[in-house]
């Protein structure tokens, strides 16, 4: 059997005719919830709410502000079964990761203030109530681009909410960026390629 030359190697990934391949960079994204409704401020009792208690523009401020997301997997549980002296598995129901997005503190935006919000929606430590599915829980899209801004990839984050919140602590020996992490917990998480 002849081995044919045709002049590809390795090399050809970046250097060829049409340069389709460059690395994927992990700066290029955005993180985006769908229609949230203007936001009660965390701790703020609704019937003695004023005007600057409310937040208009969440979508955007988390738009903005997210630093980080973690990307979505699931993993599917095992059913097993015995045969015998044996073992048969099959596979369960999928259990969707926890995600964890994190956000630049920043004073005027109030990125800070619209995670406590949403996360107040589920449990408003003020009020000592819960709150119903209805109201707490958000659709989110994690979308992935190229460095010109052309869509990659991305998943579509369906039935989240916020479970928790993390912040840097304070330290007068830094002077570094203050960040807020949140944990959300999503129903499911479907990919998306362009």
């Amino acid at each position: 059997m002849a081995i044919i030359n045709d002049g590809l190697s390795t090399y050809h990934l970046s250097t060829g005719a049409n340069r389709a391949y460059q690395p994927a960079k992990g700066n290029f994204f955005e993180f985006i919830i769908d229609d949230i409704p203007q936001l009660l401020k965390a701790g703020v009792e609704a019937e003695f709410a004023e005007a600057d208690d409310y937040i208009t523009n969440a979508q955007e401020v988390i738009r903005l502000t997210v630093n980080r997301a973690s990307i979505p997997h699931f993993e599917l549980a095992d059913i097993s079964i015995r045969k015998g002296n044996s073992v048969v598995y099959y596979a369960g129901v999928p259990t969707f990761s926890e995600q964890t997005i994190e956000l630049d503190d920043m004073i005027g935006a109030q990125s800070k203030a619209v995670l406590e919000a949403l996360k107040a929606r589920a449990y408003d430590i003020s009020t000592d109530k819960g709150g119903r599915a209805i109201d707490y829980k958000f659709n989110a899209n994690l979308v992935e681009y190229t460095s010109d801004h052309v869509k990659v990839r991305g998943w579509k984050l369906i039935g989240c909410w916020i479970r928790s919140l993390q912040e840097s602590d304070y330290n007068k020996e830094e002077d570094s960026l203050r960040r807020v992490s949140a944990s959300v917990r999503c129903d499911r998480a479907i990919p998306e390629y362009y």
